[in-house]
C-alpha cells in the first residue's frame, strides 16, 4: 500500500518539476533573445539622446564648422519655445493630426481587412489594388539603393571626398571571372 501511494506521489511531483523547468528555460529563453535587444536599442539609442541634449542647450546650425563651435545658451531655446503664442497651436495640430491619423489608418485597416474576411463580386480586383501599395516599397528600396550605388552616386562621392581622389567604383557590375586553361 505505501509502496502504490509513494508512486503515485512520485507521478504527481514529476509532471510539477517538469512544468517548473519548462517554464524556467522558456523565462530564459526569452531573456535570451530579449537581453541582446535591449542591450541594442540602448548602446543606439544613449548617443543619439545625448547629441540632442547637447543640442538643446546650445545654438547649433547647420552653418557652423563644427558641434562644439555652437554656443551656450543653456534654457533660452526653452524659453523661446514655451513662450511663443504659436506653440499651444502648434502642439494642438500636432496631436488633432496623429490622433487623426491613427484612428484613420485602425477604421480604414478594419474595413480593408474585413473585405478580405467575406467573399464578394470583383474580389480579385480588390485584392490586386490592395497589394500594389506593398509592392511599391520594395521597388523603391531598391531604385535608392541603385540610386545610392551608382557610378556618380553618394557613396562614391563619400569616398572620393575622404580620399582626396577621383573614385568611381561600379558597385553593381558583375565582374566576368575568366577559367584559366
Amino acid at each position: 500500500m505505501t509502496e502504490a501511494l509513494a508512486g503515485a506521489t512520485a507521478a504527481k511531483v514529476a509532471p510539477d518539476r517538469l512544468n517548473i523547468s519548462r517554464s524556467h528555460a522558456v523565462r530564459r529563453f526569452k531573456w535570451m533573445i530579449l537581453l541582446p535587444l535591449i542591450l541594442m536599442l540602448f548602446s543606439l539609442l544613449t548617443p543619439v539622446l545625448l547629441l540632442q541634449l547637447y543640442f538643446s542647450f546650445h545654438q547649433w546650425t547647420v552653418y557652423l564648422s563644427s558641434w562644439w563651435n555652437a554656443d551656450f545658451v543653456g534654457l533660452d531655446i526653452f524659453e523661446s519655445v514655451l513662450t511663443d503664442p504659436r506653440f499651444g497651436w502648434a502642439m494642438l495640430r500636432s496631436l488633432a493630426f496623429a490622433g487623426g491619423s491613427t484612428v484613420g489608418c485602425f477604421v480604414l485597416g478594419l474595413l480593408l481587412a474585413y473585405l478580405v474576411y467575406r467573399p464578394f463580386r470583383g474580389q480579385a480586383f480588390y485584392y490586386a489594388l490592395f497589394i500594389v501599395p506593398m509592392l511599391t516599397v520594395p521597388i523603391v528600396i531598391a531604385y535608392t539603393g541603385q540610386m545610392l550605388l551608382d557610378r556618380s552616386g553618394p557613396l562614391n562621392d563619400i569616398l572620393s571626398r575622404l580620399s582626396g581622389q577621383d573614385i568611381r567604383v561600379l558597385w553593381l557590375s558583375i565582374p566576368i571571372l575568366r577559367s584559366l586553361p
